[in-house]
């Protein structure tokens, strides 16, 4: 187990932000990535290049498909190189 915090410096300010989705009742996976993305992308500080994208993960169940959201973002929080 961490018993300190642990920071991490890196020579770029964009980090990659993740998140994933439970699609049920979608039956056109492409409509559902293509709103996923313009609407990802509408999103302050997210960038074009490399831009977000939707990848699906699991279609194992017909009423519930499961797609991981994936963005690079510029980090705000990081000090000016």
């Amino acid at each position: 187990m961490f018993t300190h915090p642990v920071t991490v410096n890196t020579a770029l300010d964009i980090r990659r932000w993740e998140y994933d989705l439970n699609l049920k009742g979608t039956q056109n996976l492409d409509e559902a990535r293509a709103v996923i993305i313009k609407t990802v992308s509408r999103v302050e500080g997210v960038l074009s290049d490399p831009g977000p994208e939707v990848l699906v993960l699991d279609l194992s169940d017909l009423d519930s498909n499961a797609a991981k959201v994936a963005s690079p973002v510029v980090d705000e929080s990081s000090p000016p190189a």
